[in-house]
């Protein structure tokens, strides 16, 4: 069978009930309970901070979080457009597939939700895979190296040289795979014959479009950055609104770290959308680089951030799953 062939009998339904995904879910809980009683969180005070933040902040954050997605679907049209991606490609469409990939992230693990778009773009526009998935990719580099510029200059400017441990750790993770990507797209842009000599040969026709899909994605480049620096931005937004929802005003420096840093863990394959990392490294950042922060606070922000950029897109992802026809 075909690479293509497979990629396109995607079924997030089947995903969703296999074991591992169970397993990754367990995985959360587990280091979400693990957060709670290593660090000692008061449960009750938790809720009452919550419950008691500023409504009109916390819809503020998901408005500026939520304006991002049709700029993630004008960046995506204008990849495919620079890869030679033919058809109507209206930005209402790919903000659509765009928001059911991040909804297929959030309930099954290993990031199925990048092949998952692959896939609706193909069964709803006809626009070849292999090709598409090359796009993402190029994406994908793009986000990368843009987020480790700001969250190198947010880390020096926040933490003026003490970033904690465990901050540094996922920093470097990052280095290292914004070092990796570049030196994949080197390697493809000038040795893609070698990989044309290794891999079989009934595979050709697919790897010529993906290495197209990549190389072709990064024309009209300072457009592509200026719309990346608006989607870290909306995600900066989110999270400096959901601190002053709680009375906690945080230096600028800081919120942008935090931002970057939760948008790093989001990607780790082992949980859905980085269930459990993500709340474990607000809470870490916050108690660390704040004095006057409790871990009752911590949690709430950690809590009100992720009920607007996962529990949202679970609940609005499933409704927009269910009705869409793209998904049929």
């Amino acid at each position: 069978m075909s690479p293509e062939l497979a990629l396109e009998r995607v079924s997030l339904r089947q995903r969703f009930l296999r074991p591992r995904t169970l397993i990754s879910f367990l995985i959360a809980l587990a280091l979400i309970i693990l957060l709670v009683t290593q660090v000692r969180i008061d449960l009750l005070e938790t809720w009452r901070i919550t419950a008691s933040a500023n409504l009109g902040l916390v819809l503020l954050a998901f408005l500026v979080y939520y304006a991002s997605f049709p700029v993630r679907g004008l960046r995506w049209r204008i990849l495919l457009r620079n890869a030679g991606s033919a058809g109507r490609l209206r930005v209402r469409d790919l903000t659509e597939i765009v928001y059911l990939s991040w909804f297929a992230n959030c309930i099954v693990p290993a990031k199925l939700g990048d092949v998952y778009r692959g896939y609706l773009l193909k069964t709803s526009e006809g626009v070849t895979l292999s090709r598409t998935l090359g796009t993402i990719l190029a994406e994908r580099i793009l986000d990368l190296l843009v987020l480790i510029v700001m969250m190198c200059a947010a880390g020096l400017w926040a933490f003026q040289g003490r970033i904690p441990d465990a901050a540094l750790s996922v920093f470097l993770i990052g280095l290292g795979l914004a070092a990796l990507a570049v030196v994949g797209l080197i390697g493809m842009r000038f040795f893609g014959g070698l990989a044309r000599r290794i891999i079989p040969a009934r595979f050709h026709e697919v790897y010529s479009r993906f290495e197209e899909g990549v190389l072709l994605s990064f024309k009209r480049l300072p457009a592509l950055v200026g719309l990346t620096l608006i989607t870290w931005f909306s995600e900066v937004g989110r999270v400096y609104f959901v601190v002053l929802a709680v009375g906690q005003p945080l230096d600028f420096g800081l919120v942008t770290f935090i931002a970057l840093l939760e948008a790093v863990l989001t990607t780790l394959p082992l949980t859905p959308a980085g269930l459990g990392f993500t709340e474990s490294g607000i809470v870490g950042v916050l108690l660390f680089a704040v004095p006057t922060m409790t871990a009752e606070l911590a949690t709430s922000v950690a809590i009100i951030d992720r009920l607007i950029s996962y529990l949202s897109l679970v609940f609005l992802g499933l409704i927009l799953f269910l009705a869409s026809g793209k998904t049929k």
